[in-house]
């Protein structure tokens, strides 16, 4: 009997088929790999504090698939931390430029890590 996530023997020599599930490959798209992950910081500035502005990132994040968390600074800024793959946090900046209703960006930076955070979800620290 076979093994709990693991293909059945086939074949005249009774190889295995090649598995399917997605941790066990990789495709490539544009000439990356598709489960190559990504991270960045990102400081957003302007009218973002008290206006439901880290309730819209993590709303954001969680939708793109992306991991880390989000948290209001001393001096006004909310900072964004986020792992996932590239295209996911490519998105997610254009989308907190626009932030909710209330919001009004006036600045962001990012800072582009190299080395995974292994973050296990998104949330919103205090």
């Amino acid at each position: 009997m076979a093994q709990p996530g693991s293909a059945q023997r086939s074949g005249r020599w009774g190889r295995r088929f090649k598995s399917s599930r997605p941790d066990q490959f990789s495709l490539k798209i544009k000439g990356q790999a598709m489960n190559e992950t990504h991270g960045a910081k990102i400081w957003v500035k302007g009218r973002v504090q008290g206006v439901g502005y880290r309730a819209f990132v993590e709303r954001e994040a969680i939708s793109l698939g992306l991991l880390g968390y989000c948290k209001n600074l001393a001096d006004g800024r909310v900072e964004v931390v986020l792992e996932g793959g590239r295209e996911g946090i490519d998105r997610l900046i254009k989308r907190l430029w626009e932030g909710p209703l209330l919001a009004k960006v006036m600045d962001m930076s990012i800072d582009w890590e190299a080395r995974p955070m292994n973050f296990s979800g998104f949330s919103i620290e205090y």
